[in-house]
């Protein structure tokens, strides 16, 4: 039995979904490398999993969101920095609206125009723009925590961002979906 080459092992941590896609690609890939290096080997398709369907979307309830919340809104006590005022801001904004994660780490202080109370996603996945009109409560909340944001002295310019990393520039997706919500001992 002969060693797997390395980009196949490099597949193995990838959900059956997700690596059936890449060694799709990668057969195109080696097809197209065969019309010049025709000694190419060209992967078998027995060597993709199964067609595997997508994780089922988990639908919060009421109750898990309320939870989130209150746990996003602890972490003054367990942090000092940036993330003490906006992850309770970003879980809030992204239950209220739909927003993608992307879209809402790609805000800038002035998509929101607090006059008709939207806010302005530019960035979208299929690259088109909308408007999302904000309640009023959602206004308020996003009101306090501008407030408090400029209080922390980050940039108040209309192009600064909406979500700042630890250095004052935007914040990257990753610690939106790695965010460490544990419970205190």
């Amino acid at each position: 039995m002969t060693a797997r080459p390395l980009y196949l092992r490099a597949l193995d941590g990838l959900q059956p979904l997700t690596r059936r896609h890449w060694l799709c690609h990668i057969r195109l890939f080696l097809r197209y490398l065969k019309q010049f290096e025709p000694n190419t080997f060209i992967l078998d398709h027995s060597l993709a999993p199964a067609n595997a369907s997508p994780r089922a979307p988990h639908i919060y309830s009421e109750g898990e969101i309320r939870a989130l919340l209150q746990e996003a809104a602890r972490f003054p006590y367990r942090y000092r920095c940036r993330r003490c005022l906006q992850y309770q801001a970003l879980f809030g904004l992204l239950y209220v609206t739909g927003m993608r994660v992307s879209e809402a780490l790609a805000l800038t202080l002035g998509d929101f125009d607090p006059r008709d109370g939207t806010l302005h996603i530019r960035r979208t996945k299929f690259h088109k723009s909308r408007l999302i009109p904000l309640t009023l409560s959602t206004q308020g909340h996003l009101r306090q925590y501008l407030a408090r944001r400029a209080e922390r002295g980050y940039g108040t310019a209309p192009h600064s961002p909406l979500f700042v990393g630890d250095k004052g520039n935007r914040m990257s997706c990753r610690p939106a979906h790695v965010l460490p919500l544990r419970r205190r001992p």
